[in-house]
């Protein structure tokens, strides 16, 4: 395991935590309107998978290679590993931070582009026997 060079305090994690939320919920429902919003909700999502990927590296890197292949291959394993398992504070706010206001967005895109493949593969000749 990896020594934790600073420990914040609970009251900081929190004051850090709400003031995020409030800043980024604030401009995804009273600040921007339409293409901006929009912009911003690609933004928090490519964050947010750049996050995922960090997460996972750090899985390989700092405990088993089981562990990294689960946070890859199994939904949601990543943020199970991330909130029991992983010592990065900054981390877990950063995902937290963003997955309060933008994490129904991220499911709903990741739906969307399951369907569209879907799509594809049914209308290819691929799957036919």
């Amino acid at each position: 395991r990896r020594f934790i060079s600073w420990s914040p305090s609970m009251l900081t994690i929190w004051i850090i935590f709400l003031v995020g939320i409030a800043i980024a919920s604030s401009l995804k429902f009273l600040l921007l309107k339409g293409t901006d919003r929009e912009m911003l909700i690609n933004g928090a999502l490519a964050c947010l998978f750049v996050l995922h990927m960090t997460v996972c590296v750090d899985a390989f890197a700092s405990d088993s290679v089981m562990t990294g292949l689960l946070c890859v291959v199994v939904p949601f394993f990543s943020l199970y590993y991330l909130f029991s398992q992983c010592d990065s504070f900054i981390l877990r706010l950063a995902v937290g931070i963003l997955v309060v206001p933008f994490g129904a967005n991220a499911c709903l895109k990741c739906y969307e582009i399951t369907m569209k493949l879907l799509d594809m593969m049914r209308e290819s000749k691929l799957l036919d026997a």
